[in-house]
């Protein structure tokens, strides 16, 4: 009698590991594919719902989310625009996984990445999610291939 095929993996779960830390091979994060019908509308491809974030300055707290929520529907571009010190690579880092926002949830490509372990969120990043960074962060003693090279 033929053994009957194991079932697909969920996307963004995994099996509990038995060490209590996600290994890389327990956690499946892959790309959705796009919608199928050209008639559909575009679903969202980022998500944030409530979002707020606040961070210590001496002994004062600064909000600089409060509430926000977002949608970004596939295929869109967006740009993210305000004054120095408004929020906008706060946003960004908490898209990537980066930070935790002190409220509210996120969604990425349909993975909730503020329900995800550190473990998690990392794999997430390294599988989903790329970084141009504003400064090159370049090691000036490298040349550009072993700048390239470091992990």
């Amino acid at each position: 009698m033929p053994t009957p095929p194991n079932p697909a993996p969920r996307h963004g779960s995994a099996a509990p590991p038995p060490s209590n830390a996600a290994r890389e091979e327990d956690v499946t994060v892959e790309p959705s594919l796009p919608s199928q019908s050209p008639s559909a509308p575009p679903r969202d491809l980022v998500v944030l719902e409530g979002v707020s974030r606040e961070f210590a300055e001496g002994d004062r707290r600064l909000s600089v989310l409060r509430d926000v929520s977002l949608r970004v529907p596939e295929g869109r571009f967006v740009a993210i625009l305000g004054r120095s010190g408004s929020g906008k690579s706060t946003v960004l880092n908490l898209v990537a996984g980066i930070d935790d926002p002190d409220a509210g949830t996120i969604t990425v490509d349909g993975h909730e990445i503020t329900s995800m372990s550190e473990r998690e969120r990392t794999l997430f990043r390294r599988r989903m999610v790329g970084f141009v960074y504003q400064f090159f962060n370049l090691i000036p003693t490298l040349t550009v291939l072993e700048n390239v090279r470091l992990p």
